[in-house]
Protein backbone atom coordinates (compact mmCIF):
# COMPACT_ATOMS: atom_id res chain seq x y z
CA UNK A 1 0.00 0.00 0.00
CA UNK A 2 1.48 3.47 -0.85
CA UNK A 3 1.11 5.87 1.57
CA UNK A 4 -1.72 6.98 4.36
CA UNK A 5 -4.35 8.35 2.33
CA UNK A 6 -4.72 4.90 -0.41
CA UNK A 7 -4.35 3.12 3.54
CA UNK A 8 -7.73 4.96 4.33
CA UNK A 9 -9.59 4.27 1.31
CA UNK A 10 -8.23 0.52 1.68
CA UNK A 11 -10.01 0.40 5.09
CA UNK A 12 -13.23 2.15 3.86
CA UNK A 13 -13.83 -0.46 1.28
CA UNK A 14 -13.34 -3.11 3.75
CA UNK A 15 -15.86 -1.34 6.51
CA UNK A 16 -18.27 -0.80 2.77
CA UNK A 17 -18.04 -4.57 2.30
CA UNK A 18 -18.94 -5.77 5.70
CA UNK A 19 -21.42 -3.69 6.26
CA UNK A 20 -23.27 -4.10 2.48
CA UNK A 21 -22.84 -0.45 2.32
CA UNK A 22 -22.11 1.44 -1.11
CA UNK A 23 -19.11 3.52 -1.54
CA UNK A 24 -18.03 6.48 -3.76
CA UNK A 25 -14.85 7.78 -4.34
CA UNK A 26 -14.72 11.60 -5.69
CA UNK A 27 -11.72 13.21 -6.72
CA UNK A 28 -9.12 14.43 -9.47
CA UNK A 29 -7.89 12.07 -12.20
CA UNK A 30 -4.48 10.32 -11.03
CA UNK A 31 -5.71 9.45 -7.52
CA UNK A 32 -5.70 6.42 -7.71
CA UNK A 33 -9.56 6.09 -7.12
CA UNK A 34 -10.39 3.30 -9.75
CA UNK A 35 -7.13 1.25 -9.78
CA UNK A 36 -7.31 0.83 -5.79
CA UNK A 37 -11.36 0.06 -6.13
CA UNK A 38 -11.03 -2.50 -8.59
CA UNK A 39 -7.72 -4.10 -7.58
CA UNK A 40 -9.35 -4.56 -3.91
CA UNK A 41 -13.16 -6.11 -5.76
CA UNK A 42 -10.59 -8.35 -8.02
CA UNK A 43 -9.11 -9.62 -4.61
CA UNK A 44 -12.07 -10.89 -3.11
CA UNK A 45 -13.94 -14.06 -3.52
CA UNK A 46 -16.70 -12.89 -4.81
CA UNK A 47 -18.63 -12.50 -7.93
CA UNK A 48 -17.44 -8.90 -9.75
CA UNK A 49 -18.57 -6.58 -12.43
CA UNK A 50 -17.28 -3.69 -13.47
CA UNK A 51 -18.03 -1.26 -16.68
CA UNK A 52 -17.00 2.24 -16.92
CA UNK A 53 -19.88 4.31 -17.79
CA UNK A 54 -20.53 7.19 -20.58
CA UNK A 55 -23.83 9.02 -21.88
CA UNK A 56 -23.01 6.51 -24.57
CA UNK A 57 -23.53 3.34 -22.50
CA UNK A 58 -27.26 0.94 -22.96
CA UNK A 59 -28.90 -0.62 -20.31
CA UNK A 60 -27.93 -3.70 -22.30
CA UNK A 61 -24.33 -3.18 -21.15
CA UNK A 62 -25.38 -3.11 -17.46
CA UNK A 63 -28.37 -5.37 -17.03
CA UNK A 64 -27.95 -7.97 -19.88
CA UNK A 65 -29.79 -8.09 -23.36
CA UNK A 66 -33.26 -8.62 -24.20
CA UNK A 67 -34.25 -12.10 -24.76
CA UNK A 68 -35.10 -12.52 -27.97
CA UNK A 69 -37.41 -15.85 -27.47
CA UNK A 70 -39.33 -13.94 -24.67
CA UNK A 71 -39.72 -10.54 -26.44
CA UNK A 72 -41.13 -12.77 -29.09
CA UNK A 73 -44.24 -13.99 -26.86
CA UNK A 74 -44.60 -10.37 -26.09
CA UNK A 75 -42.74 -9.91 -22.35
CA UNK A 76 -39.59 -7.99 -21.84
CA UNK A 77 -36.80 -10.23 -20.28
CA UNK A 78 -32.91 -9.71 -20.09
CA UNK A 79 -30.45 -11.99 -20.09
CA UNK A 80 -28.72 -11.17 -16.96
CA UNK A 81 -25.94 -13.94 -16.80
CA UNK A 82 -22.53 -12.14 -16.27
CA UNK A 83 -24.33 -8.76 -15.42
CA UNK A 84 -25.15 -6.03 -12.73
CA UNK A 85 -27.89 -8.12 -11.20
CA UNK A 86 -26.00 -11.41 -10.85
CA UNK A 87 -23.30 -10.03 -9.25
CA UNK A 88 -21.89 -9.83 -5.75
CA UNK A 89 -19.72 -6.87 -5.68
CA UNK A 90 -20.32 -3.94 -8.59
CA UNK A 91 -17.89 -1.19 -9.55
CA UNK A 92 -19.35 1.15 -11.51
CA UNK A 93 -16.86 3.82 -12.95
CA UNK A 94 -17.92 7.61 -13.74
CA UNK A 95 -21.17 6.21 -12.51
CA UNK A 96 -23.53 9.82 -12.93
CA UNK A 97 -22.50 9.54 -16.59
CA UNK A 98 -24.99 7.08 -17.07
CA UNK A 99 -28.20 7.29 -18.71
CA UNK A 100 -31.38 7.76 -17.06
CA UNK A 101 -32.80 4.91 -17.37
CA UNK A 102 -29.73 3.32 -16.02
CA UNK A 103 -29.95 5.50 -13.14
CA UNK A 104 -33.44 4.98 -12.25
CA UNK A 105 -33.25 0.99 -12.70
CA UNK A 106 -29.79 1.03 -10.68
CA UNK A 107 -31.32 3.36 -7.56
CA UNK A 108 -34.36 0.42 -7.12
CA UNK A 109 -31.22 -1.47 -6.84
CA UNK A 110 -29.62 0.60 -4.32
CA UNK A 111 -32.98 1.05 -2.50
CA UNK A 112 -34.35 -2.05 -2.79
CA UNK A 113 -31.93 -4.95 -3.94
CA UNK A 114 -34.75 -5.55 -6.27
CA UNK A 115 -34.15 -5.85 -10.07
CA UNK A 116 -37.34 -5.75 -12.29
CA UNK A 117 -37.00 -8.42 -15.21
CA UNK A 118 -40.02 -8.04 -15.23
CA UNK A 119 -41.05 -9.20 -12.44
CA UNK A 120 -39.13 -8.35 -9.55
CA UNK A 121 -36.29 -10.49 -8.23
CA UNK A 122 -33.68 -10.22 -5.62
CA UNK A 123 -29.92 -9.32 -6.70
CA UNK A 124 -27.08 -10.51 -5.83
CA UNK A 125 -25.84 -7.16 -5.32
CA UNK A 126 -23.65 -7.33 -1.60
CA UNK A 127 -22.17 -3.29 -2.23
CA UNK A 128 -21.74 -1.04 -5.15
CA UNK A 129 -18.33 0.62 -5.28
CA UNK A 130 -18.38 3.75 -7.97
CA UNK A 131 -15.70 6.66 -8.69
CA UNK A 132 -15.86 9.95 -9.99
CA UNK A 133 -14.21 13.23 -10.77
CA UNK A 134 -16.73 15.71 -9.44
CA UNK A 135 -19.85 15.88 -7.20
CA UNK A 136 -23.05 15.63 -9.34
CA UNK A 137 -24.84 18.71 -9.72
CA UNK A 138 -27.91 17.97 -11.69
CA UNK A 139 -31.04 17.41 -9.53
CA UNK A 140 -31.85 14.15 -10.90
CA UNK A 141 -28.30 12.88 -9.92
CA UNK A 142 -28.59 14.34 -6.15
CA UNK A 143 -30.84 11.14 -4.90
CA UNK A 144 -28.43 8.75 -6.57
CA UNK A 145 -25.91 10.41 -4.70
CA UNK A 146 -26.85 10.31 -1.55
CA UNK A 147 -27.26 6.36 -1.59
CA UNK A 148 -23.67 6.02 -1.03
CA UNK A 149 -23.74 5.98 2.63
CA UNK A 150 -19.53 6.44 2.10
CA UNK A 151 -17.94 9.08 0.12
CA UNK A 152 -14.40 9.81 0.22
CA UNK A 153 -13.19 12.17 -1.22
CA UNK A 154 -9.22 11.67 -2.21
CA UNK A 155 -6.25 14.25 -3.65
CA UNK A 156 -2.88 13.95 -5.30
CA UNK A 157 -0.36 12.90 -2.98
CA UNK A 158 0.72 15.05 -0.61
CA UNK A 159 4.59 16.71 0.08
CA UNK A 160 5.03 14.39 3.00
CA UNK A 161 4.44 11.04 0.94
CA UNK A 162 6.10 12.46 -2.45
CA UNK A 163 9.37 10.69 -1.93
CA UNK A 164 7.28 7.20 -1.25
CA UNK A 165 5.58 7.43 -4.35
CA UNK A 166 8.78 7.95 -6.78
CA UNK A 167 10.41 5.59 -4.88
CA UNK A 168 7.68 3.07 -5.27
CA UNK A 169 7.56 4.04 -9.14
CA UNK A 170 11.16 3.73 -9.61
CA UNK A 171 11.00 -0.02 -8.05
CA UNK A 172 8.08 -1.14 -10.55
CA UNK A 173 6.80 -1.77 -7.47
CA UNK A 174 3.06 -3.92 -7.61
CA UNK A 175 0.26 -2.36 -6.19
CA UNK A 176 -1.21 -4.11 -3.15
CA UNK A 177 -4.29 -4.27 -1.14
CA UNK A 178 -5.70 -5.97 1.97
CA UNK A 179 -9.09 -7.65 2.10
CA UNK A 180 -10.67 -8.68 5.14
CA UNK A 181 -13.38 -12.21 5.76
CA UNK A 182 -17.03 -10.97 6.26
CA UNK A 183 -18.08 -12.81 9.38
CA UNK A 184 -21.60 -14.63 9.71
CA UNK A 185 -22.84 -12.37 12.54
CA UNK A 186 -26.53 -12.90 14.03
CA UNK A 187 -26.56 -10.47 16.30
CA UNK A 188 -24.99 -6.88 16.64
CA UNK A 189 -23.68 -5.74 20.00
CA UNK A 190 -25.04 -2.23 21.14
CA UNK A 191 -23.09 0.87 21.20
CA UNK A 192 -21.97 2.06 25.01
CA UNK A 193 -23.38 5.05 26.48
CA UNK A 194 -20.25 6.90 25.78
CA UNK A 195 -20.36 6.14 21.76
CA UNK A 196 -23.60 7.42 21.95
CA UNK A 197 -23.04 10.17 23.51
CA UNK A 198 -19.97 10.99 21.20
CA UNK A 199 -22.76 10.42 18.25
CA UNK A 200 -25.34 12.51 19.38
CA UNK A 201 -22.26 15.83 19.83
CA UNK A 202 -21.06 15.10 16.70
CA UNK A 203 -24.27 15.56 15.03
CA UNK A 204 -24.92 18.87 17.16
CA UNK A 205 -21.93 20.32 16.57
CA UNK A 206 -21.59 19.81 12.80
CA UNK A 207 -25.01 21.16 12.33
CA UNK A 208 -23.86 24.33 14.22
CA UNK A 209 -21.23 24.23 10.95
CA UNK A 210 -24.10 23.82 8.17
CA UNK A 211 -23.25 19.93 8.35
CA UNK A 212 -26.24 18.46 8.60
CA UNK A 213 -27.65 14.44 7.89
CA UNK A 214 -30.74 12.45 7.23
CA UNK A 215 -32.41 10.62 9.77
CA UNK A 216 -31.49 7.64 7.65
CA UNK A 217 -27.49 8.44 7.75
CA UNK A 218 -28.13 8.90 11.33
CA UNK A 219 -29.61 5.01 11.66
CA UNK A 220 -26.85 3.99 9.03
CA UNK A 221 -24.00 5.71 10.93
CA UNK A 222 -25.04 3.65 14.10
CA UNK A 223 -25.86 0.44 12.59
CA UNK A 224 -22.07 0.68 10.39
CA UNK A 225 -20.40 1.51 13.92
CA UNK A 226 -22.59 -1.44 15.68
CA UNK A 227 -20.51 -3.54 12.60
CA UNK A 228 -17.43 -2.44 13.65
CA UNK A 229 -17.93 -3.09 17.56
CA UNK A 230 -18.76 -6.73 16.25
CA UNK A 231 -15.46 -6.66 14.42
CA UNK A 232 -13.55 -5.76 17.02
CA UNK A 233 -12.89 -2.26 15.25
CA UNK A 234 -14.72 0.08 17.12
CA UNK A 235 -11.19 2.13 17.40
CA UNK A 236 -10.59 6.02 17.13
CA UNK A 237 -9.15 5.51 13.85
CA UNK A 238 -12.21 3.99 12.40
CA UNK A 239 -14.61 5.77 14.44
CA UNK A 240 -13.11 9.51 12.69
CA UNK A 241 -13.20 7.48 9.20
CA UNK A 242 -16.81 7.08 9.42
CA UNK A 243 -17.62 10.44 10.71
CA UNK A 244 -15.39 11.86 7.42
CA UNK A 245 -16.87 9.41 4.61
CA UNK A 246 -20.50 9.52 6.00
CA UNK A 247 -21.41 13.59 6.98
CA UNK A 248 -19.85 15.99 4.19
CA UNK A 249 -21.41 16.21 1.13
CA UNK A 250 -18.04 18.16 -0.22
CA UNK A 251 -14.74 19.52 0.06
CA UNK A 252 -15.00 22.27 2.33
CA UNK A 253 -17.77 20.27 4.51
CA UNK A 254 -15.15 17.55 4.83
CA UNK A 255 -12.79 19.82 5.64
CA UNK A 256 -14.88 21.29 8.26
CA UNK A 257 -15.52 17.67 9.40
CA UNK A 258 -11.83 17.00 10.06
CA UNK A 259 -10.87 20.26 11.70
CA UNK A 260 -13.63 18.94 14.39
CA UNK A 261 -12.50 15.57 14.51
CA UNK A 262 -9.11 16.75 15.10
CA UNK A 263 -9.91 18.52 18.51
CA UNK A 264 -12.15 15.47 19.54
CA UNK A 265 -10.63 12.55 17.91
CA UNK A 266 -7.15 13.50 16.39
CA UNK A 267 -5.71 11.49 13.90
CA UNK A 268 -2.69 9.70 15.30
CA UNK A 269 -1.64 7.96 12.13
CA UNK A 270 -1.57 11.79 10.70
CA UNK A 271 0.20 13.00 13.90
CA UNK A 272 3.17 10.43 13.78
CA UNK A 273 3.68 10.59 10.19
CA UNK A 274 3.97 14.27 10.41
CA UNK A 275 6.37 13.96 13.18
CA UNK A 276 8.37 11.65 11.21
CA UNK A 277 8.18 14.03 8.51
CA UNK A 278 10.07 16.59 11.21
CA UNK A 279 13.09 14.02 11.58
CA UNK A 280 13.74 13.84 8.22
CA UNK A 281 14.33 17.09 8.00
CA UNK A 282 16.68 17.58 10.88
CA UNK A 283 18.52 14.63 9.44
CA UNK A 284 19.08 16.78 6.38
CA UNK A 285 20.10 19.53 7.83
CA UNK A 286 24.17 20.19 7.15
CA UNK A 287 25.01 20.45 10.86
CA UNK A 288 27.01 18.24 12.81
CA UNK A 289 25.71 15.26 14.87
CA UNK A 290 26.22 17.19 18.13
CA UNK A 291 23.54 19.53 16.56
CA UNK A 292 21.35 17.31 15.06
CA UNK A 293 20.92 14.85 18.58
CA UNK A 294 20.09 18.11 20.41
CA UNK A 295 16.79 18.78 17.99
CA UNK A 296 16.42 15.52 18.29
CA UNK A 297 16.05 15.54 22.05
CA UNK A 298 14.00 19.09 21.75
CA UNK A 299 11.59 17.50 19.56
CA UNK A 300 11.47 14.47 21.99
CA UNK A 301 10.52 16.40 24.73
CA UNK A 302 7.83 18.55 22.78
CA UNK A 303 6.04 15.06 21.83
CA UNK A 304 5.83 13.81 25.48
CA UNK A 305 4.70 17.30 25.92
CA UNK A 306 2.01 18.15 23.52
CA UNK A 307 0.95 14.33 23.70
CA UNK A 308 1.02 12.98 27.13
CA UNK A 309 -1.00 10.09 27.63
CA UNK A 310 -0.65 9.37 24.36
CA UNK A 311 1.21 6.14 24.28
CA UNK A 312 1.08 5.13 20.28
CA UNK A 313 2.29 8.39 19.17
CA UNK A 314 5.25 8.75 22.24
CA UNK A 315 6.68 5.21 21.63
CA UNK A 316 6.59 5.45 17.63
CA UNK A 317 8.20 8.80 17.96
CA UNK A 318 10.75 7.26 20.78
CA UNK A 319 12.05 4.16 18.74
CA UNK A 320 11.80 6.35 15.68
CA UNK A 321 14.70 8.74 17.54
CA UNK A 322 16.38 6.38 19.46
CA UNK A 323 16.87 4.34 15.90
CA UNK A 324 18.25 8.13 14.23
CA UNK A 325 20.33 8.58 16.92
CA UNK A 326 22.02 5.18 17.32
CA UNK A 327 22.56 5.50 13.14
CA UNK A 328 23.70 9.00 13.64
CA UNK A 329 26.11 7.82 15.90
CA UNK A 330 27.51 5.03 14.05
CA UNK A 331 28.19 7.62 11.16
CA UNK A 332 30.15 10.41 13.75
CA UNK A 333 34.06 9.54 12.96
CA UNK A 334 34.94 10.67 16.34
CA UNK A 335 31.87 8.19 17.66
CA UNK A 336 33.50 5.17 19.35
CA UNK A 337 31.34 1.97 20.11
CA UNK A 338 30.61 2.71 23.52
CA UNK A 339 29.74 6.56 22.72
CA UNK A 340 26.48 5.00 21.00
CA UNK A 341 25.32 2.03 22.73
CA UNK A 342 21.37 1.33 24.27
CA UNK A 343 22.01 2.84 27.51
CA UNK A 344 23.38 6.39 25.91
CA UNK A 345 20.95 6.60 23.78
CA UNK A 346 18.07 6.09 26.18
CA UNK A 347 19.70 8.79 28.41
CA UNK A 348 20.46 11.54 25.48
CA UNK A 349 16.59 11.65 24.39
CA UNK A 350 15.23 11.16 28.03
CA UNK A 351 13.34 8.19 27.79
CA UNK A 352 11.39 7.17 30.39
CA UNK A 353 9.39 3.55 31.05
Amino acid sequence: MIGYNLKKMNDILNISYITNENILFIGPPGTAKSLLAKTWAENQNKSFFYYLLSKYTTPDEIFGPISLEDYKKGVVRRITHNKLPEAEIVFLDEVFKASTAILNTLLTVMNEKIFFNPEPIPVKVEMIISASNEIPTEEELLALYDRFLFRYFTDYVGNDELQLLLEFANSNGKFQVETIKKENIKELPQLGSSDIDFIRDTILQLKENGIVISDRRKVKLVNVLRVLKAYNLLTPYYFRLIIETVFPINQKQREKVLEYLDKVLPDIGTIIRKLNLRIDNIIKQEIDVNQKMALLRDLMKEVKQNYKGQYEIISSIEKRITETISELLKQDENGGEEKWNTIMIIGMIGITY
